[in-house]
């Protein structure tokens, strides 16, 4: 079951007439997650090309920024990653929140 608002609610009109359009929307929702994880490193300061970072985030199967709010810093100190980028990723998630929403409410504002 969709939840209302979903990616195929009527809101949205998502329509996947054949098997490759299916496929195309999974690849491009993935390439969605992947982009919102290595924008939050970003915003957070932490290099998302580290293969370390990266390497530990995909053995994690951390897909979506609000992932990193499960875990604690040691759990990506004890993956290898340094002390310091593994406080920058978990603290951020709140501040990453509050800067999506601020960027939409402006994008909201500059299109009326």
């Amino acid at each position: 079951m969709i939840p209302h608002g979903g990616l195929f609610s009527a809101k949205n009109k998502a329509t996947l007439e054949s098997p490759k359009d299916f496929f195309n929307f999974v690849e491009a929702c993935q390439a969605l997650d992947t982009a919102e994880v290595d924008d939050y490193l970003r915003f957070a300061k932490v290099n998302p090309c580290n293969p370390d970072v990266s390497k530990v985030i995909d053995d994690m199967g951390i897909t979506h920024y609000s992932a990193f709010a499960k875990f604690k810093e040691i759990n990506f100190e004890k993956r290898g990653i340094k002390p310091a980028p593994s406080r920058l990723m978990t603290s951020c998630v709140g501040k990453y929140k509050r800067h999506l929403k601020r960027a939409k409410e402006n994008s909201q504002l500059t299109l009326h």
